[in-house]
């Protein structure tokens, strides 16, 4: 484990996990953050839920930021669980693939 300045000791979790993701872009991709939110909208709509029931504004930045590739990917995003991958995994996937840069 990492030394943490609070406690001494760094718990692993998301954030220490993302490294295989290749990191965050040099740019958030707002073109992705419109899409996964227009997405986020329509799913939102479609469910009678709330937007932020389907994914808070962070997670869809985070989406936008790391580009997940793969449904095991996706779980290393913070807010991002089995059941949502489960149920909106694959249409993320597509929407990022969309929008990645080359």
């Amino acid at each position: 484990k990492i030394p943490d300045q609070k406690n001494g000791v760094k718990k692993s979790g998301p954030a220490q996990s993302r490294a295989h993701l290749g990191g965050p872009t040099a740019s958030l991709n707002s073109e992705l953050v419109n899409a996964l939110s227009e997405w986020r909208k329509n799913r939102a709509r479609a469910a009678a839920i709330p937007a932020y029931v389907v994914f808070p504004d962070t997670t869809l930045h985070a989406l936008a930021q790391y580009q997940p590739k793969t449904s095991a990917d996706l779980l290393d995003i913070s807010g991002i669980g089995p059941t949502r991958v489960e149920n909106y995994g694959d249409e993320l996937l597509e929407i990022i693939g969309q929008h990645s840069a080359p």
